[in-house]
């Protein structure tokens, strides 16, 4: 496939740098590079401006609502080894977090029936499952 890798963490990117600073960094490496990956613990909505700012695909690789990653891992592994995921049943026991949204997405794009059991106090945000359950019924 080839390509390289330019790796910037926090000390380097954006938490050592001012919010203009940010958007300029991210307009001036979309010039030299063809996508970006973000792998961050910041809120979504600040995820999405800052994408917005490069004129290249950004994939959130992680933020404190969705790890849609992971998500794909465990779908496409899933796939692998029970073969097509249309009406497939599976069960989420843990926290409602990220990575819990995640799997609400997909599964609802997927056809996938999700079963979610978490503690109480856990539970997966309200407009993710709102979401998913909006999405569902078009599959």
């Amino acid at each position: 496939m080839g390509g390289s890798v330019i790796f910037l963490d926090h000390t380097q990117a954006s938490a050592s740098l001012g919010r203009a600073r940010v958007h300029r960094r991210c307009r001036s490496q979309s010039r030299s590079l063809g996508a970006g990956h973000c792998r961050a613990r910041i809120p979504p909505a600040r995820s999405r401006r800052d994408g917005a700012n490069a004129d290249i695909p950004v994939i959130n690789a992680l933020s404190d609502k969705f790890h849609p990653c992971q998500a794909l891992a465990d779908f496409f592994t899933l796939e692998e080894k029970f073969g097509a995921l249309r009406s497939f049943k599976l069960a989420y026991v843990g926290d409602g977090n990220n990575v819990c949204n995640s799997l609400i997405y997909l599964a609802a794009r997927l056809g996938v029936h999700l079963r979610i059991a978490t503690p109480p106090d856990y539970a997966p945000a309200a407009e993710v499952v709102a979401d998913g359950k909006r999405v569902r019924p078009r599959n």
